[in-house]
């Protein structure tokens, strides 16, 4: 029998599919914004249907999210949207520099947890990748995750040599969900920056970019084992930190097998107290591998959150979690150092000057207005003693600076900004006498 099907038919039917997809998500997004009190915004960016679905939706209110902050909305229909839109508040969480300071809080309050995958899922997504049964690559595998999350969960597992790891395994499908809302949240970022030029100054555009690429990385479990060698190779002859190996023979692009390390996370020490002589120990050789990172390797953990860091019972700590990375090349450390040095000597020239190297100004930036300040931004902190301020301090003024000007920061430098405000914290919690800044200060200049 003759074959009369149209020779791109196959394609044809899989973007049907697709767009049907993405159709069934766009009226699941659209109405979880209308519940949540966004229906002025929809309005206004003219999204085809919504009256239709307005009329429906009025009928079951949520009145009380209307005496909420628009940011705790927002935070509140990401966290029911899933694991993309969670992704999404978390990035933004990270970028004071793009979003204000409320919304920064409010994404912060993100959790990106899930329920536990079913065993045979599980079971099933390792036999796919390795095409080998799991009691054929492990000898033990506990089909229980240590942790589960909306990207992937983790699993303890031993190797036929007695050795334990921890294995991390994509969830099936979540590339395929990731990507439809990603399709859907850059046409939604076209009508935001096109019906609403306020929000211009807040670049939706580049912000869904930004995260297309920060997602994308996330989910590729080869470069975060690369990510994890090459840390541990910068900190190979270290005392102090510990840095779990890769095992690339159990390792693909969806799931990572490493060194399982046994301790005690920091948000568990400072429920239980330690002594002072580990408290000492601990500040001054963290900020010491911290340092490291930025100024010796220029190549650090973007993501230094109390569960991520380990405390080993030899009292070693050990960092988990390399999916979050930073580059600093040499170029911008040196235009950092020089940053920092005109901050010291007053010189707004030179100020101006190194923010110009290490940023993006818009083509109508008002140079003066920025001197001024930047001035003021100095005086209100060059008598106060260096023992007295604080990363956290300093960072919130810059970058409120920033947004005023629509000054555009580089993410990795912003990482760095949030990775050392993070440190700090972490650090004053252990000793509050100790000032990161006075060791920033001689290793910069």
């Amino acid at each position: 029998m003759q074959n009369f099907s149209h020779p791109f038919s196959h394609s044809r039917i899989f973007r049907w599919r697709r767009t049907y997809r993405n159709l069934k998500r766009t009226r699941q997004i659209l109405t979880t914004f209308l519940k949540y009190g966004f229906e002025d915004v929809l309005e206004r960016v003219r999204v085809r249907y919504f009256v239709r679905w307005r009329q429906k939706f009025q009928k079951k209110p949520l009145p009380e999210v209307h005496v909420l902050h628009p940011a705790a909305r927002l935070r509140l229909a990401f966290a029911e949207l899933g694991p993309t839109f969670i992704k999404l508040g978390q990035l933004l969480s990270t970028r004071p520099d793009l979003v204000p300071p409320v919304f920064v809080r409010e994404f912060g309050k993100l959790r990106d947890e899930a329920a536990p995958l079913p065993p045979e899922v599980i079971l099933q997504q390792i036999q796919r990748e390795f095409g080998k049964k799991p009691e054929e690559l492990f000898a033990e595998f506990d089909p229980q995750p240590l942790a589960s999350a909306s990207i992937s969960q983790v699993h303890h597992a031993r190797l036929h040599d007695g050795t334990e790891v921890a294995v991390k395994i994509k969830r099936p499908n979540i590339h395929r969900t990731v990507e439809d809302d990603l399709a859907i949240l850059h046409d939604l970022a076209a009508l935001l920056t096109r019906y609403l030029p306020e929000l211009q100054l807040y670049d939706p555009m580049g912000i869904i970019e930004e995260f297309d690429k920060s997602i994308h990385r996330e989910m590729d479990f080869l470069l975060e084992a690369r990510n994890i060698e090459r840390f541990r190779r910068n900190f190979r002859t270290s005392s102090f930190l510990v840095v779990p190996r890769v095992f690339w023979d159990y390792t693909t692009e969806s799931v990572l097998t490493m060194e399982y390390l046994r301790g005690k996370k920091f948000s568990e020490l400072m429920d239980e107290g330690i002594s002072q002589e580990l408290r000492q120990k601990i500040t001054r050789e963290g900020s010491k591998v911290l340092l490291d990172q930025i100024f010796e390797h220029g190549f650090f953990h973007a993501d230094p959150h109390p569960g991520n860091i380990l405390l080993l019972p030899d009292g070693r700590l050990a960092l988990l979690d390399y999916g979050m990375m930073g580059n600093i090349d040499p170029d911008l450390r040196e235009a950092l150092s020089d940053f920092l040095y005109g901050i010291t000597k007053k010189d707004i020239d030179l100020i101006v000057r190194k923010l110009r190297d290490i940023t993006h100004f818009p083509e109508d930036l008002d140079e003066r207005r920025l001197k001024i300040d930047l001035a003021d931004f100095i005086d209100r902190y060059y008598d106060i003693p260096i023992r007295q301020l604080t990363f956290d301090q300093l960072t919130n003024d810059l970058l409120a600076i920033s947004r005023s000007h629509r000054i555009a920061i580089p993410a990795d430098f912003v990482l760095l900004l949030r990775a050392l405000v993070i440190s700090e914290g972490l650090i004053r919690q252990l000793d509050p006498d100790f000032n990161l800044i006075e060791q920033v200060r001689p290793i910069a200049m």
